[in-house]
């Protein structure tokens, strides 16, 4: 059964199975195998998809939980074009669609989320009743998933589970569409292009070691209000044409010119990005660049780095990141509070543990 709605601009796919604990011969065993249409792009137009999911239980005698090792494939059939019986499929040009997801995410029972690796070289599929030609674009990554003593004990309180035969199962999978039409790409190359290519730049930006990073006055005022304030007639930058940064890694600001440019980064974010990311793009005042980076360190969330998030979060008051991080913990708590993060994060931090408490 799958459930699909949209969450935080994205589209989620929800199923749910149960894997057997049985040790098996290192052969694959289907966990889920189902096919889903996603019709917010009008009727005519509609992306079919199919998801694949095996897995095999690891056989170690160390452990006294189950573990797997979890392969998941994600492909993308769409109908390209229908010919006339007297025609050949292979003299017709065929486009790939636009309604292809910019990136997928996936996580197992409430996870992390891991990004799917997409095969740069599309399939392509002829059905020769219909004479149909569908293109087939896939994505896939392998996952550890392992159930915790306490992940165990739930499952007899709550389900009975006795023999613990079978397991259960939650996949997610998280789709971002990019919804830009042909023109409006190619507006955004040309301009990503501008920065990319140091074309015709009138302001430089210097680092320590001489590094210069070129931009455009008028295409960064207008994304960015401090940069608005910043080149006015009568301020230094603007007399100079040079701005002096010292407290931005020059890749991390280079990503964030590049935001600006092209609506996403040069390198996608990643745990040692993001903060410092985040934190450029709320001292320049890009809005939706911070929201792009908090979604992603909400979706990192696990119980050995929320509380250093959420005490990151209260030191430069991103309000939002700390009551998500606050709720990951609430739900979390009979993991963290038994953690040696937990302990620290008492002593370190009575005011935050408070409110925790409080909540509870």
């Amino acid at each position: 059964m799958l459930e699909i709605d949209g969450v935080d601009g994205m589209t989620r796919v929800k199923w749910e199975t149960e894997i057997s604990i049985q040790e098996g011969n290192d052969e694959p065993i289907p966990a889920f195998d189902a096919d889903f249409d996603l019709d917010h792009f009008g009727e005519k137009n509609i992306p079919c998809f199919k998801v694949i999911c095996t897995y095999v239980p690891i056989d170690d005698p160390s452990l006294t939980t189950p573990k797997f090792r979890i392969d998941l494939c994600l492909k993308q059939f769409e109908s390209k074009q229908k010919f006339n019986q007297d025609e050949s499929p292979s003299s017709k040009k065929i486009k790939m669609s636009s309604n292809n997801p910019c990136s997928v995410w996936v996580n197992f029972n409430g996870g992390e989320r891991k990004l799917l690796k997409v095969d740069p070289h599309p399939e392509f599929e002829i059905y020769s009743e219909q004479m149909t030609v569908c293109t087939v674009q896939s994505w896939s990554e392998k996952f550890i998933v392992e159930f915790t003593v306490d992940d165990m004990e739930d499952l007899r309180v709550h389900y009975y589970y006795n023999n613990y035969s079978t397991v259960p199962l939650t996949g997610v999978i998280w789709m971002k569409f990019d919804n830009t039409n042909h023109n409006e790409m190619n507006l955004i190359k040309h301009l990503t292009n501008l920065f990319t290519h140091q074309s015709n730049c009138d302001v430089q930006f210097c680092f320590n070691g001489g590094r210069k990073i070129g931009g455009h006055t008028t295409i960064l005022a207008a994304r960015s209000t401090v940069f608005a304030a910043m080149f006015k007639h009568n301020m230094q930058e603007s007399k100079t044409g040079e701005v002096v940064i010292q407290d931005i890694n020059p890749e991390i600001f280079n990503d964030l010119l590049h935001y600006i440019y092209s609506g996403r980064t040069l390198i996608p974010l990643n745990e040692n990005t993001v903060q410092p990311m985040f934190m450029a793009a709320d001292k320049y005042n890009i809005e939706d660049l911070k929201e792009d980076c908090a979604r992603f360190l909400l979706s990192q969330m696990r119980p050995t780095n929320t509380l250093d998030l959420m005490v990151w979060a209260h030191l430069h008051s991103f309000d939002k990141i700390k009551e998500g991080a606050l709720k990951f913990v609430l739900t979390n708590r009979k993991i963290i509070f038994k953690s040696i993060e937990w302990e620290k994060f008492i002593t370190a931090h009575p005011d935050l543990c408070l409110l925790i408490t409080r909540c509870l």
